[in-house]
C-alpha cells in the first residue's frame, strides 16, 4: 500500500506527536511537568537572538568556503552595461584631478568592484549562501558551475581537480541547507 504524501500539516503533527511522547517520559522521570518545561521569564526573551539574524549566519555557513565561477550561466553584458561599468571604473577624487580607479576604493571600502554590473539570480543566491563569486577561474575557485562543457573555464577546471556541477547543485545545496554530493551534478 503506497504512504500517502506528507504535508506540511502532518509533518508539523508527527513532530509534536514526538515532542509530547518525549517530554511525557521526560516529565514521569522528573516527577513532575515543570522539570520537563522550566517557566520561561520575560527577561530572557529579551535578551533572545532574533530569528533573522540566527537564520543570515547559520544560512552563510551553508556554502562558506566554496568559491564559484560560473560559466556559460552568467550571460554575458551587453553593450550599454559594458559602457556603463567603464564609466563605474574611474571616479575622479576632488582632492586631486587624477582618475583613481574605482575597484581600488571599492577594495578599501570592504566592497565587491564588480557589484556595478546586474547580478544574475544564482551568483546572488550563491553570495546568500556563503559562497565567494568570481567572474573567472583562480587557484582560489572550487567549484565551476556549467550549463555546458567545453568551456575555458571548465576545461581550466578539469585540468585543476576542480568541482564541475550544473546550476541544479547549487540550488540543491540551498534547498538542503547543506553542500550537495557534487558527483551528481555533473556537466555532460
Amino acid at each position: 500500500m503506497k504512504e500517502p504524501p506528507l504535508t506540511a500539516e502532518l509533518l508539523l503533527a508527527t513532530i509534536a506527536w514526538d515532542a509530547a511522547a518525549a517530554g511525557s517520559s521526560d516529565a514521569a522521570a522528573a516527577g513532575s511537568s515543570d522539570a520537563a518545561c522550566p517557566p520561561v521569564e520575560s527577561s530572557d526573551l529579551l535578551t533572545a537572538p532574533d530569528i533573522r539574524s540566527v537564520l543570515k549566519d547559520t544560512r552563510k555557513q551553508v556554502l562558506a568556503g566554496v568559491t564559484i565561477a560560473f560559466s556559460g550561466v552568467e550571460p554575458s553584458p551587453a553593450p550599454a552595461q559594458q559602457a556603463q561599468a567603464q564609466a563605474h571604473q574611474t571616479v575622479t577624487s576632488p582632492a586631486a584631478d587624477s582618475a583613481t580607479p574605482a575597484g581600488t576604493a571599492a577594495v578599501d571600502e570592504g566592497l565587491d568592484p564588480n557589484d556595478a554590473l546586474p547580478v544574475h539570480p544564482l551568483w546572488a543566491l550563491a553570495r546568500c549562501y556563503g559562497a565567494v563569486c568570481e567572474r573567472g577561474v583562480t587557484e582560489a575557485t572550487t567549484h565551476v558551475v556549467a550549463c555546458y562543457g567545453g568551456t575555458k573555464k571548465v576545461l581550466w577546471a578539469l585540468q585543476h581537480g576542480r568541482h564541475v556541477v550544473t546550476p541544479a547543485w547549487l540550488e540543491c545545496s540551498c534547498a538542503l541547507w547543506r553542500c550537495a554530493d557534487e558527483f551528481k551534478f555533473p556537466v555532460v
